[in-house]
């Protein structure tokens, strides 16, 4: 009983650490280094539009290490 009982909640610590993994909701696309820790970049991120699946693409200007 005591060794079901170890698998049980070892099981359920493991699922609960996968429901911890986040995946990204962006898409890196295009990233330029212009000096200083200073970068240029382009990510496809989702969209506000009704249709699911549709995404748009920002320009953003800063630190490099922004979307890591």
């Amino acid at each position: 009983m005591r060794h079901i009982l170890s698998v049980a909640l070892f099981s359920i610590f493991c699922g609960s650490l996968a429901g911890c993994t986040a995946a990204r909701d962006h898409r890196i696309i295009y990233q330029r280094y212009a000096g200083y820790n200073y970068c240029h970049t382009k990510v496809e991120v989702p969209s506000d539009s009704p249709r699911p699946g549709d995404r748009e693409i920002v320009d953003y200007y800063g630190p490099c290490d922004a979307f890591d």
